[in-house]
């Protein structure tokens, strides 16, 4: 009888919120003059535009982070709410005879981690999820992180910028499908023309139910709701 592996994969900057924490650290004024709520419930994935920068300032910053971010940063809505989503995966791997248990690692790439960091990880997500559960911290570079590597070892992924993981490796995913993998990502629309954001708005058409169709022979994506992917949602100004 064949096992159904549940390994799961979560990028670190999923479960805390190292963009405001970034934002806090390196633009002091635009962080004391933005939008909080306007920030965790937006739907597209530029944060140069909520925060009155250009997208070259804050990639500088972003592509440049280092672990000093962790100092400032919160819980995600992910983090704080991780126990239920995965609580069905845990049950199956401690009552189902087909179902490997549940393994979460956590991809602290690009992050550079000693063992103590690495330790304290675990043990902050361990205390939102469950006590026996088998937590590793690994670092995977998005290039090593290929459709190959991920069939072999993952049945499911939380990635936050999975448009640069997806353009990336999208010449083999042509040829190395993985339908059966779930990819958790947020809902952002990746596109800067106001005019669609204005469609979109109006409801004229639904983006996320059209990409999840058209990509469905490739990989099972699943597009959550941004604000799990942020700080705990504050109340509008």
């Amino acid at each position: 009888m064949s096992e159904v592996m549940q390994n799961v994969l979560i990028d670190i900057d999923a479960l805390i919120d190292t963009r405001v924490a970034l934002i806090f650290q390196k633009f002091p004024s635009k962080f004391r003059d933005m939008d909080l709520y306007k920030f965790v419930t937006r739907n597209h994935n530029r944060v140069w535009d909520v925060i009155g920068v250009t997208e070259e300032e804050w990639m500088e910053v972003w592509d440049d982070r280092d672990s000093i971010v962790f100092e400032s940063a919160k819980p995600t809505n992910l983090l704080v709410n991780l126990k239920q989503i995965i609580v069905s995966k845990y049950v199956e791997g401690n009552t189902s005879p087909v179902h490997n248990r549940l393994v979460l690692d956590i991809n602290v790439y690009p992050y550079h981690l000693d063992t103590a960091s690495r330790v304290e990880v675990i043990e902050s997500v361990r205390e939102w999820t469950f006590e026996d559960l088998t937590i590793n911290v690994v670092s995977i570079a998005p290039k090593t992180l290929t459709p190959t590597y991920i069939k072999a070892r993952y049945q499911s992924l939380f990635m936050l910028d999975w448009i640069t993981w997806i353009t990336a490796h999208s010449e083999e995913l042509k040829t190395t499908k993985i339908p059966t993998v779930t990819f958790n990502v947020p809902a952002y629309i990746h596109d800067a023309n106001p005019e669609l954001h204005d469609v979109i708005g109006r409801m004229e058409v639904d983006p996320v139910s059209q990409l999840q169709r058209y990509m469905a022979e490739f990989m099972s994506l699943s597009m959550l709701k941004p604000e799990l992917f942020s700080f705990i949602t504050p109340s509008p100004s």
